[in-house]
């Protein structure tokens, strides 16, 4: 196994699990909010980007202490940190290739 490969696999590995454990933290959310509001979410799309944080303010106002939102802020943050991570040492890597 080369070093280029154990290097992409330490990065993408670990950011695919903190994107598939932010989803599953979002959809918590999404199903808490949907059995303590009574006219649904007030949302028609709750998986859009705009509805994202204005969702997580809900949940936060009815459930003051869960700590799914913030576990879900520090798995999305880390999860785009090794993404970002992955990027920039894949282009250090293409524009340093002779």
């Amino acid at each position: 196994m080369s070093l280029g490969l154990c290097v992409f696999l330490a990065l993408f590995v670990p950011a695919v699990l903190c994107a598939t454990a932010a989803q599953l933290c979002f959809e918590i959310i999404l199903s808490d909010l949907r059995h303590r509001l009574p006219q649904r979410l007030g949302v028609k799309y709750p998986r859009l980007s705009w509805n994202y944080w204005k969702l997580i303010e809900l949940h936060r106002q009815h459930y003051p202490g869960s700590r799914v939102p913030v576990v879900l802020k520090f798995l999305a943050f880390h999860g785009l940190g090794f993404m970002f991570t992955l990027g920039l040492i894949g282009f250090v890597f293409v524009l340093f290739k002779h």
